[in-house]
């Protein structure tokens, strides 16, 4: 039960995380605490915001993830924003002019001509304090020529930027080789989830230096495949989802020089696991 916000007009921490029931109509009240500074919504019904909420001069924090909100409303003044999350926003150039305080922005849309990267790219380094950005890629059917324009325009920017964690969602296999140079000289965490489930690990992967966070579905990981994975120097989390028997060995010789992290998951029995050499 959502109980009357009318009552907590102090309020500065609101997180309705996984609330049922909670839908557009409920969160006009919202608007009315004044001095929020935080307000998470996270797994909720909610597809919409009110403008109230965007205007509301004290928020800092504003967690998206897990809901269908796609679109903020029209912004008619600054904000003081400094974290920006959701799963697929797709954001105007004029609006990230309207929150130039943010230091998180994840994930922002990236359309399928490569409109929205290009005019992402032109506006990214203008956002002074902005240290972390999120790009889901949405859906490209062709790759084309223009695809790759705006996707390369975009890396260009990247590269002169001063963010520091980068995550790349739902990348498209054929444009990997784009991502050879390092996206930005300063990140310490590059994070890369390929779209799709390819037939084996491409042996580009193991040209991506950079990427410190890497998630892959293959049909499944071949001796060539393991050490083209170990070999990236920065790797440090390594998430595979296996459409096929688990049937992989790692050895002493195949690298994976920072890995922490190693998350494996099948749906299917048989095969011999993963085995782990001496060493």
């Amino acid at each position: 039960r959502i109980p009357d916000l009318s009552a907590f007009k102090h309020l500065r921490l609101l997180d309705l995380e996984g609330t049922k029931g909670l839908e557009n109509k409920r969160l006009e009240g919202i608007g009315h605490l004044s001095l929020l500074r935080y307000l998470g919504l996270g797994g909720t019904d909610v597809t919409k915001l009110t403008q109230q909420i965007m205007e509301l001069e004290q928020l800092a924090t504003l967690d998206l993830r897990r809901t269908r909100v796609r679109r903020l409303p029209v912004l008619c003044r600054d904000t003081k924003l400094v974290s920006l999350l959701a799963d697929e926003l797709a954001i105007t150039p004029r609006e990230m002019r309207r929150m130039q305080n943010l230091e998180e922005l994840s994930k922002v849309l990236m359309g399928p001509d490569g409109s929205l990267a290009s005019e992402l790219a032109g506006h990214v380094n203008k956002l002074g304090p902005l240290r972390m950005l999120g790009i889901r890629v949405s859906h490209m059917q062709r790759h084309s020529a223009a695809d790759r324009q705006g996707v390369m325009r975009l890396l260009e920017e990247l590269r002169k930027s001063n963010l520091q964690s980068l995550l790349l969602d739902n990348y498209p296999h054929p444009l990997l080789d784009l991502l050879v140079d390092s996206p930005a000289h300063n990140l310490r965490k590059f994070e890369l989830r390929i779209r799709g489930c390819l037939p084996q690990v491409p042996q580009e992967i193991a040209s991506l230096i950079a990427v410190t966070h890497l998630h892959i579905n293959v049909e499944a990981v071949e001796a060539q495949g393991v050490r083209a994975l170990g070999s990236l120097p920065n790797l440090v989390v390594l998430r595979l989802d296996l459409n096929s028997s688990p049937s992989m060995t790692v050895s002493s010789n195949d690298g994976f020089q920072c890995l922490k992290s190693l998350w494996c998951n099948s749906q299917y029995g048989g095969g011999k696991g993963m085995q782990f050499e001496a060493g």
